[in-house]
């Protein structure tokens, strides 16, 4: 058993509460997203917020979860795929500065893409629930950060860093699902 003070009590059913509003968006946005690919994501990620919910739920019944160190071999896979991405783009940067010629098409190209994908953005009705979601992450994550320097035992700090470390990877994968579909400037 753990004790909370009445501070880290107060912290954690705004977690929860928040926890129970990125349930509650994720499974909307999931029936209304236009493309299955982001339906999908949506709704995977609805689950894993509801596995964030049952353990804040669990440490506010003074105990520590079980599976809340889970997340380890998931987050290892995923780190390996960004460094797959990163020497790919080096790559490609590599290749870009070969051909100098071709630096000012780039450019132009570059400054038509960004117009594109803006007008993208205002076409696509599933970019609004995607901006939303990115920002929601953002905050939830914020949040996480506070509620770790405000606890006292080390073990809960542990949980609910590992709980902010899958926030921001939920923040990452709606960030590449936009950045795929010309969606983020």
């Amino acid at each position: 058993m753990i004790t909370l003070s009445q501070k880290e009590e107060s912290l954690l059913n705004e977690l929860s509460q928040h926890e129970e509003l990125c349930i509650e968006k994720y499974t909307n946005y999931a029936q209304k997203a236009q493309d299955p690919q982001l339906a999908q994501l949506f709704q995977s990620l609805a689950q894993k917020e509801q596995q964030h919910y049952d353990s804040v739920q669990t440490l506010l019944q003074g105990q520590i979860p079980q599976n809340a160190q889970g997340g380890g071999q998931q987050g290892q896979s995923q780190q390996g795929s960004g460094q797959q991405g990163q020497s790919q783009g080096q790559g490609q940067g590599m290749q870009g500065q070969q051909n100098q010629s071709g630096q000012m098409s780039q450019q132009q190209g570059s400054q038509g893409s960004q117009q594109s994908s803006q007008s993208q953005q205002q076409n696509n009705p599933d970019s609004s629930l995607l901006e939303d979601m990115l920002m929601t992450e953002k905050y939830v994550s914020s949040y996480y950060d506070t509620a770790v320097f405000e606890m006292s035992n080390s073990q809960v700090r542990q949980v609910l860093q590992h709980i902010q470390q899958e926030e921001q990877q939920h923040g990452e994968e709606i960030y590449n699902y936009m950045s795929e579909k010309g969606l983020y400037n």
